[in-house]
């Protein structure tokens, strides 16, 4: 059985880089997407509607009790949650619409360019790992692009509606918060370095896992002949808690970047 190389590979296209080349693949699908930003505003704008709306419900509704607030608060909570709920689903249909189309168009450019390799390719490539490309790079790789492209047309939009809100109730305090903005944002770089880094263990780690996967089952004979149950399943456990621990990694990475 081939050794898996545990080394994890190296970093070398800039993010930047790798965004605007997927981006080319959005292109045919403008409307859908200019949609999916419009869905995306709308569930912004009622995140800060909400909170400008939040001391006049309280003074209105709770410490004035006027009886007409009263009647329209329940309206006026069923309007927003109705608004916020078709923008999300707009926004998330629309662009998981966008990265199914996207992760097709790789899959076919990628299988033409693989069909004209020549044969020392293979002869000197995975088949498990190919595979893994397939199955598992490639979706990662246009969900990862769609789902930034979400967080960060969202968060942008939810920022602005938020910092006008800000600046009209006390420009003051919003220039206070203002400065912590070079801190915040070295902080987003630094999880999203780290975000790439980890993603490309994980695919590295999904191709072991594919390989010794399939070589164990092409090679059962074999394995049953010399006996080498117990190495085949200590070799895939190193492999399997490998892939675990990275995929836990990114979770936590992920997790600090909510």
């Amino acid at each position: 059985m081939s050794r898996i190389n545990n080394e994890p590979p190296e970093e070398i296209t800039d993010g930047t880089v790798i965004y605007r080349r997927l981006l080319k693949y959005v292109a045919p699908y403008k409307l859908a997407f200019f949609l999916a930003v419009l869905g995306m505003a709308c569930a912004a704008a009622t995140d800060a509607g909400l909170a400008a709306m939040l001391k006049p419900i309280l003074d209105g509704g709770f410490v004035e009790k006027d009886p007409e607030w009263i009647q329209i608060l329940p309206i006026l909570f069923i309007g927003i949650a109705l608004l916020r709920g078709i923008g999300t689903f707009t926004a998330t249909f629309l662009m998981a619409w966008i990265g199914r189309h996207i992760i097709k168009t790789l899959r076919r450019e990628m299988f033409i360019h693989m069909l004209s390799l020549p044969t020392s390719f293979y002869d000197a490539s995975s088949s498990g790992k190919l595979i893994s490309k397939f199955t598992f790079d490639v979706e990662q790789v246009a969900e990862a692009a769609t789902d930034a492209i979400t967080i960060v047309v969202r968060d942008v939009l939810t920022i602005i509606f938020l910092l006008s809100l800000m600046f009209y109730t006390s420009w003051q305090l919003s220039l206070v918060i203002l400065l912590l903005a070079p801190v915040i944002v070295v902080l987003v770089k630094f999880v999203n370095k780290r975000f790439r880094r980890i993603s490309t263990r994980i695919q590295a780690s999904m191709g072991d896992v594919t390989q010794v996967s399939e070589e164990a089952i092409e090679g059962h004979r074999v394995i049953k002949t010399f006996g080498g149950q117990e190495y085949e399943a200590a070799h895939f456990e190193t492999i399997n808690e490998g892939n675990r621990r990275q995929f836990m990694k990114l979770i936590a990475t992920s997790a600090t970047s909510v």
